[in-house]
């Protein structure tokens, strides 16, 4: 009986009292979460306790789900945790797969798909854990391609389209475009566009295909269908779907001729709405258009503008009296008294970049030299008393396109020698007011006065910076019966350029414009701006 005793003991010294040990499934995913080929699947078992509580073997169940239906059922071989995996407190991935949904079975397109790991310990389960995942679905167009369904036959037809598609691809899918058209013409043709490489995001991938249309300049109705490669599957075609190329004219929004044209001081001004036009530097290039003057007496001119201007939408052309000549002689023909005799403007534009254009209709017009006109506001009669000063308001006002100039006052009588001179003030529209208050007490009574004015301009006088400290030139030109006759030049005045910006600076005095504009979508509204500019040395230009 003492033996027994003896191991009796032995048994409870050796048995301390049982340490609670939890265990989890950890780090369970699918990879890739989200495709059509093959899925792996892989967890942890982690554990918390003393190596005697881990000792053992383990096993991991992997089931995988649709919904509720069991597809497979996986379990890993039995194993014991090395001393790493014990001092860390988790194992090594249990891995299983690879599994291909369609092959294995049967499911092309699920997103209901599920899997679960159990952990077995000496054939007891300790830990589980159920995940959602993966998508399984194949590629396809995850919306409608984007392109511009009635391009003009100069632009090119431009698909965007985006995939989904099962991400980290090891090569790159491409796409392209196969097209047919134009329908219905016994000439219909069927091409492909080379491949473009899509641009991956996530598990989107993003195309874009490009064909130009210039072929078509007729236009015509076609198709394409959009094919897309990632070499894993067979190509994907989604289509067909319609587009129509238009032809296209450039279109002339106004044609500026003045009525009646001063030969001194004029600008003609086309302005043309051109789609098709390219820009260069914010410039447009390759639009051309030539100007023809029709003389009553002379054979047809012409004079091309090949550097237009971008003004909004419009293409902007001008010829102004420095390239296009008039003379005295042309204001003679349109004068009614000598038989009324009009010119003929016409314009012809040309895109030289798409080889189309548009001409204008024959706008007659014409020539003459402008005239200031004067109106002159006083009271020419002036009622005194006896010691009494009334102060005379004379005011003139000129109209005239060319330019603010100067007036000289005289006012000459008994007992009155007057003698002012006034720069005006520019009212707008071409018109500048000139007044004075001139004194007259009863010294005035019963005498008469003589008022003269004196206006003067000098539209030609300007600042010439490349003339600083020399000599300059000028020379005389008149025209007589339609030939004109240039004098010898003759020498001067000397410039002194600080002397002339200290007294001829322009100045800004007022600008109007609506701060708010209300646009209604679809529609356009215009701002209006005004400015007015006060300057000694003539008119210029104004940049907005």
């Amino acid at each position: 009986m003492k033996p027994i005793l003896a191991l009796l003991m032995l048994a409870a010294l050796a048995s301390p009292t049982v340490s609670q040990c939890t265990y989890e499934v950890r780090d369970a995913k699918v990879t890739p979460e989200y495709g059509y080929l093959d899925f792996n699947y892989s967890a942890r078992v982690c554990f918390s306790g003393t190596i005697t509580d881990v000792s053992g073997k383990y096993q991991m169940i992997l089931s995988v789900f649709d919904g509720d239906r069991l597809l497979r059922q996986e379990r890993s071989l039995e194993r014991r945790l090395n001393n790493q995996e014990i001092m860390n407190k988790q194992s090594e991935p249990f891995v299983f797969g690879p599994y291909n949904f369609q092959n294995d079975f049967g499911i092309e397109w699920t997103e209901n798909a599920s899997y679960e790991f159990k952990v077995l310990k000496l054939g007891t389960e300790v830990a589980r854990s159920t995940h959602r995942g993966p998508v399984v679905q194949p590629p396809h167009l995850s919306s409608s391609p984007q392109f511009n369904a009635n391009p003009y036959f100069f632009q090119d037809l431009v698909v965007s389209a985006s995939f989904k598609d099962q991400p980290g691809l090891k090569i790159s899918p491409s796409a392209h475009l196969e097209l047919v058209g134009p329908l219905g013409d016994e000439n219909v043709s069927h091409w492909s566009t080379g491949e473009s490489v899509c641009t991956a995001s996530g598990n989107s991938y993003n195309c874009q295909v490009s064909q130009s249309l210039s072929s078509f300049r007729e236009g015509g109705d076609f198709t394409f269908t959009i094919a897309y490669n990632n070499l894993q599957v067979p190509i994907l075609r989604e289509g067909p779907f319609s587009f129509t190329v238009m032809s296209y004219s450039p279109t002339l929004e106004r044609f500026e001729v003045p009525q009646p044209l001063d030969y001194t001081n004029f600008t003609i001004r086309a302005y043309v709405l051109d789609e098709g036009m390219k820009l260069v530097g914010g410039a447009p290039m390759g639009s051309e258009a030539e100007l023809i003057i029709t003389h009553p007496e002379k054979a047809p001119a012409s004079y091309r503008s090949s550097r237009p201007r971008l003004e909004g939408d419009y293409v902007v052309f001008e010829w102004d009296n420095e390239v296009v000549p008039f003379n005295k002689s042309d204001v003679d023909l349109s004068n009614p008294s000598k038989g009324g005799h009009e010119f003929i403007a016409r314009l012809i534009y040309h895109n030289n970049n798409w080889d189309y254009g548009i001409n204008s209709e024959d706008v007659s017009f014409p020539v003459v030299e402008e005239i200031p006109s004067l109106d002159l506001r006083y009271d020419p009669v002036i009622y005194i008393r006896p010691g009494q000063v009334i102060n005379e308001e004379i005011v003139a006002t000129v109209t005239f396109s060319k330019g603010q100039g100067s007036m000289a006052l005289e006012l000459k009588g008994p007992g009155l020698d007057v003698s002012h001179e006034s720069a005006g003030t520019a009212l707008g529209d071409n018109r500048y007011r000139y007044q004075w208050q001139i004194p007259f007490d009863d010294s005035h009574i019963d005498h008469n006065y003589t008022l003269s004015l004196d206006w003067t301009i000098r539209p030609f006088r300007y600042q010439c910076p490349e003339m600083e400290g020399s000599n300059a030139m000028y020379r005389f030109k008149t025209s007589f019966a339609g030939v004109d006759y240039i004098s010898r030049p003759y020498y001067g005045p000397m410039i002194n350029e600080s002397e002339l910006k200290a007294d001829n600076e322009p100045r800004l005095l007022f600008l109007d414009y609506d701060p708010l504009v209300y646009v209604r979508e679809g529609s356009k509204t215009y701002q209006k701006v005004r400015a007015q500019v006060e300057s000694p040395i003539g008119q210029g230009d104004l940049r907005l």
